[in-house]
């Protein structure tokens, strides 16, 4: 009996706030039910992890930046092992390559410039022949001896092995591009492998950084599910922080209110159950109709539906998180 007469006292009570706040001032006002939203963050993982280090505890505060847990996953590690394992064979077939294109060059130099060092004694040994026959056809020339017949010096073959040189240079030129362009597209296809490694092994990192869980904003720790060393299965909250100063009230107005809420307008929220009081402005307006949650029902018996109206104060203020309050809106 006693209950039943305390409902009903509460019940009036609530009434009597909504109508004081709808008829005050020549009926120039209108009181909206709501809530003070907070701001939460649920910690979760999207792959098994085991709690390394737990720091905190339900209802402690803690600072923006605070570390709040450390994680581990052994499949992360292996990963990142694996990748730092094959850009150190990249690097090492880079240098590879490197070595072999300059021992290549040194090799093909040697056969180079030894062919033309044979090539220049073989030009000298024709040259002086040449010169030397040429002595020999003018002293018979100068003897006037019985033979006349000219002893032409082996002009033919002096042309040849010059030809010869030439010809060798040239080749020993476009094998060195040759090479080289090769050295170059063997060393661009490890560079691109190295460049998608380095791509893959830079998210495996920010993927252990995060393993390294810290506060979000000032604030308050909800639930802790989880105890050290315990095997955590993937999606599961671990840890919620609520925002210290939630600055969001979420209200509903009844689908038969005579006031048109408006993005942009000014209004007055003020606490259901102590004398505080804060100015807002209203930057959402439902575009459906919803039922009103249960905490927000004054009746439980009798439900009530309306739109959800969104309201933005200052950080700087004094509500609790779900704390309920009246949103009062000024009517034209």
């Amino acid at each position: 009996m006693m209950r039943k007469w305390l409902f009903y006292m509460v019940l009036m009570g609530t009434g009597f706030v909504l109508l004081f706040y709808s008829n005050i001032k020549q009926d120039k006002s209108y009181a909206v039910v709501a809530e003070v939203e907070s701001q939460k963050t649920a910690i979760s993982f999207h792959k098994p992890v085991r709690v390394k280090e737990l720091n905190v505890q339900p209802g402690a505060h803690v600072k923006k930046g605070d570390l709040l847990l450390v994680v581990e996953r052994a499949d992360l590690e292996l990963d990142i092992q694996k990748v730092e394992n094959e850009l150190v064979l990249l690097d090492n077939q880079l240098s590879e390559l490197e070595v072999r294109f300059a021992a290549n060059r040194k090799l093909d130099d040697l056969k180079t410039n030894q062919r033309i060092s044979e090539l220049d004694l073989k030009i000298r040994i024709t040259t002086e022949k040449n010169r030397k026959d040429s002595i020999f056809y003018d002293q018979i020339v100068t003897n006037k001896s019985t033979s006349t017949t000219k002893v032409a010096p082996d002009q033919f073959l002096l042309e040849s092995l010059q030809k010869e040189k030439i010809m060798t240079m040239q080749a020993s030129e476009a094998e060195i591009k040759r090479s080289h362009a090769i050295n170059i597209s063997e060393k661009e296809s490890v560079l691109l492998k190295k460049e998608g490694l380095q791509t893959e092994l830079a998210s495996l990192q920010a993927e252990q950084e995060s393993l390294r869980q810290i506060a979000p904003f000032d604030g308050t720790i909800g639930a802790v599910s989880v105890q050290l060393m315990e095997l955590v299965p993937p999606y599961q909250t671990i840890i919620s922080v609520y925002d210290e100063h939630p600055n969001i009230i979420k209200g509903y107005m009844n689908e038969r209110a005579e006031i048109i809420a408006r993005v942009g307008q000014k209004v007055s929220v003020t606490s259901s159950n102590r004398n505080y009081k804060i100015e807002g402005e209203v930057i959402e307006v439902g575009s459906r109709i919803v039922s009103f949650p249960r905490q927000m029902n004054p009746v439980e018996q009798m439900p009530l539906w309306g739109r959800e109206v969104f309201v933005k104060i200052t950080k700087e203020n004094e509500f609790l998180n779900g704390e309920k309050v009246y949103v009062i809106f000024e009517k034209d």
